[in-house]
């Protein structure tokens, strides 16, 4: 009854421009529908949604999808390094195949989420899911573009949608990778108290909150290009001298709640945005998991020896078996679930992994250089 009372909830909520209605007889594979959410806009001001699938528990994973990011105008209007508008339903029907193997495959017999509901949401907003402002972009050769970092705006608009379609949620998880593993730490608060009756859980994958990075002049261009301030000063004052403070305020928030973080050791993705070296990116990471998130009851982390980017999106690459294992301990409230450390000589292998030949070097990050030293 409640998977028929679900998909006709889905279709009254509100247009869904699918042909491909969620077929209430059939769940052993993926069925998608796009949901509008007309206050929702990319970066270029078109409208954007939700992709939804109804699974048959009454469990719900929200997940932030990445793409990026871009705070100056040689990043956001030349470089363009972050992903850009429009995300509609012709978005999704093309990421949809890409999803296989990965937390949304029903068909995966290790994934603990397959009977849980999915919502994706997409990423076009340049700002880790934390803006709610226009910010106009000039070139130095004249070049001008107002893009619309309305990432936080948009999550408000769903969690309205969202907590009316499922209210009756038991387990809840916001998951996020890249820019929308920031987006879990920035949103899983405002997020979280939309169902204050359910369990819930946090996974953070390479989005790295870490102590002393960003640097504080590139943490103030990111503020001040999508102003994100106002999206955690509510529950983490703290957060505008310190952006680690978010792991200690959300832990003490929510102290029932499970808050996971996965991350490569030297993450070469990361450390190109964040404008440091490997050996920089890697001493900030243990330095913020041991003197950050060990200490704190409720958070683990799952790290590995490698220069990789994001796990959620390739679980085969990071473990396999482990990393299934390590998240359905996680959302089973098993008390043996415990951090998980590297191999030494994962981490060896790392620092000296040779570049393919036919890999080319990553051009510099324009929004490093625009930053001065």
């Amino acid at each position: 009854m409640r998977l028929a009372a679900l998909v006709t909830a889905l279709l009254v909520a509100g247009p869904i421009a699918s042909s491909e209605a969620p077929a209430p007889a059939d769940l052993t594979t993926v069925q998608w529908s796009w949901l509008p959410v007309p206050d929702a806009r990319c970066d270029d001001d078109t409208q954007t949604g939700l992709g939804v699938s109804p699974g048959t528990s009454p469990d719900l994973i929200v997940y932030l999808d990445g793409g990026g990011a871009c705070w100056t105008a040689e990043m956001c209007l030349e470089a363009r390094t972050s992903r850009r508008g429009p995300w509609r339903e012709h978005e999704l029907r093309e990421r949809i195949p890409r999803f296989r193997g990965t937390l949304f495959d029903r068909s995966e017999p290790r994934n603990p989420f397959r009977t849980w509901t999915y919502v994706f949401v997409p990423y076009c907003t340049g700002d880790v899911h934390s803006g709610n402002r226009a910010a106009t972009y000039v070139t130095s050769s004249g070049e001008r573009g107002t893009l619309q970092h309305r990432g936080r705006a948009n999550v408000l608009a769903f969690a309205e949608r969202l907590a009316r379609l499922f209210p009756d949620t038991r387990r809840l998880v916001i998951a996020g990778s890249s820019a929308g593993g920031y987006g879990t730490l920035v949103n899983y608060d405002v997020l979280r108290r939309r169902w204050p009756g359910a369990k819930g859980y946090l996974v953070d994958d390479s989005g790295p909150a870490l102590r002393g990075l960003p640097a504080p002049r590139i943490r103030d261009a990111w503020w001040s290009a999508w102003g994100t301030p106002q999206a955690v000063e509510a529950f983490c004052p703290e957060c505008a001298r310190d952006i680690s403070e978010v792991w200690r305020a959300l832990s003490r928030r929510w102290p029932g709640d499970r808050i996971a973080f996965l991350s490569s050791v030297r993450d070469e993705t990361m450390r190109w945005y964040l404008c440091v070296d490997a050996d920089a990116f890697e001493r900030a990471l243990r330095a913020t998991v041991g003197e950050v998130l060990e200490p704190l009851p409720n958070v683990r982390t799952f790290l590995v020896g490698s220069e990789s980017h994001t796990m959620l999106n390739a679980p085969e690459e990071f473990g396999g078996s482990e990393l299934w294992r390590w998240l359905s301990r996680m959302v089973e409230d098993d008390p043996g679930w415990s951090s998980r450390r590297p191999l030494e000589q994962d981490v060896a292998d790392a620092h000296r992994i040779p570049k393919k030949p036919a890999e080319k070097a990553p051009k510099p990050n324009p929004g490093c250089a625009s930053m001065g030293p």
